[in-house]
């Protein structure tokens, strides 16, 4: 079953989609959401292009065409792990057997155990639950380094949150990707219900509080977790984001609470750069930059729609540009 919630239809009503070059039925099941029963191989990672949708009464449907655009992304696994500890996590991004599903049982605590960032190769599902203590402190050599809970992933992580993530990194060369919970999301990664709270330090890096670089599809996102808590992105150049330093694929829904998102060059409250799209988000926090500040999201080369900031943009008065959605 694929979900697809869509923008206000008005009056029209759904009546099927086109996807991959055939058409399916679909059915409403909430608000501008609607369900449709597809196939799926035995194994494996399934995308969905949207090719067009029919809207209106039987007798005189309306066809609009939308090409290339990414209706969802389905994974088909061979079998689910449980996981409960620290060790059995780590198993997921050491696992090179097939396409599976690990899945949380229980909280994880992460204090104190020196956690080596890999790769994640399999689904992540967490289970409503909780891993906290997530702690890096190091000094980087070479280029190209990914640094968060994994460094790179190119399948679902889903409903997972991050408590008290410490990440201070030092010594590195620009071109390094940090984020809470990956360095960088590949296009095939969809990250949904997640949320992360805690501090990340990185200078000459592209920090993001969840995905340092985004490829994939970010949605019902949070970098704060409850009452008080807050996440603090801190960079000296290239880009910082509340919730991703850089955006080259979807976000929506997005939420961000910080204290403050700053960066010499460019500060987002949700990404530093947006070269895709981004879409009913909203921001909390102070933004600062000495030459490119935004509400929302600094350097914008894509779009940005429906989305929402609360707080102080501060930019140089005499280099500077600063805006409430995008500098």
């Amino acid at each position: 079953e694929l979900l697809i919630r869509l923008g206000d239809l008005g009056d029209y009503v759904m009546r099927s989609v086109s996807l991959n070059g055939e058409t399916y039925p679909v059915r409403s099941v909430g608000d501008n959401v609607v369900a449709v029963d597809v196939s799926l191989p035995d194994t494996g990672i399934t995308r969905f292009s949207l090719d067009s949708i029919s809207c209106g009464d039987a007798d005189a449907p309306v066809t609009v065409a939308a090409p290339g655009y990414m209706a969802g992304i389905a994974y088909r696994v061979t079998s689910v792990v449980d996981v409960s500890t620290a060790d059995e996590l780590a198993a997921a991004a050491n696992d090179e057997a097939g396409l599976k599903a690990y899945r949380l049982t229980k909280d994880i605590d992460l204090t104190g155990v020196e956690w080596v960032s890999r790769p994640l190769t399999h689904v992540l599902d967490g289970n409503g639950h909780t891993v906290r203590g997530l702690t890096q402190i190091e000094r980087l050599n070479g280029s190209n380094v990914q640094r968060g809970l994994f460094t790179t992933c190119d399948v679902g992580i889903f409903d997972l949150t991050l408590e008290d993530v410490t990440i201070v990194l030092s010594g590195a060369a620009p071109g390094h990707y940090v984020g809470g919970l990956l360095g960088e999301s590949g296009v095939n990664c969809v990250i949904r219900g997640c949320s992360v709270s805690g501090s990340i330090i990185v200078p000459d890096n592209t920090p993001g509080g969840l995905v340092g670089q985004n490829s994939g599809t970010i949605i019902d996102c949070a970098s704060s977790v409850g009452m008080g808590g807050v996440v603090s992105v801190e960079s000296v150049n290239i880009y910082s984001g509340g919730l991703v330093g850089v955006n080259n694929a979807l976000i929506s829904y997005c939420r961000v609470t910080a204290h403050s998102i700053s960066n010499a060059f460019a500060a987002g409250g949700l990404a530093g750069s947006n070269g895709g799209g981004v879409s009913f988000c909203s921001v909390t926090c102070d933004v600062v930059s000495e030459l490119y500040a935004g509400g929302i999201v600094s350097r914008n080369f894509g779009t940005v729609t429906h989305c929402s900031f609360s707080g102080n943009v501060t930019a140089s008065p005499t280099v500077g540009e600063a805006g409430g959605i995008a500098a």
